[in-house]
């Protein structure tokens, strides 16, 4: 392997262990210091991140459940993001050209953008039943 992938490589296995270490170590619920949403700060609207900081401490722990709670799109599309970082990672480490074929269809970013905007109007609805969608403050 040549020396620049060995040291993006490594700076980027630091660098996400650290974060996951971050995050796994210190909930965002009750230390100083992690950024707040700027969408909830200034204008009262859950985006469709809200929350997710203390998802990923919660999935971190493995409290599912809370995790949902937070933030469920995160939850619910992780497992897809993960799985393309790694077919990602494996075709930068071996020069391969896998692809996630779902990713590549024409109506994936246009779905996943419907959505996105869906999942942002219903979790600032001020409709019963629809609580769960908004993060516990």
């Amino acid at each position: 392997m040549k020396l620049k992938k060995v040291l993006i490589l490594s700076s980027v296995l630091f660098l996400g262990g650290a974060l996951l270490f971050l995050y796994g170590s210190y909930n965002p619920s009750e230390v100083e210091g992690f950024p707040k949403c700027p969408s909830y700060s200034f204008l009262g609207l859950y985006c469709p991140g809200c929350g997710s900081q203390r998802a990923v401490f919660q999935l971190l722990n493995f409290n599912l459940n809370q995790a949902f709670r937070y933030n469920s799109l995160l939850v619910i599309m992780l497992p897809l993001v993960l799985y393309a970082l790694g077919v990602k990672a494996t075709n930068y480490i071996f020069g391969t050209h896998y692809q996630v074929r779902i990713l590549n269809h024409h109506l994936f970013a246009k779905a996943l953008l419907v959505l996105v905007i869906i999942y942002f109007i219903l979790r600032n609805l001020e409709i019963q039943g629809l609580e769960f969608l908004r993060p516990p403050l």
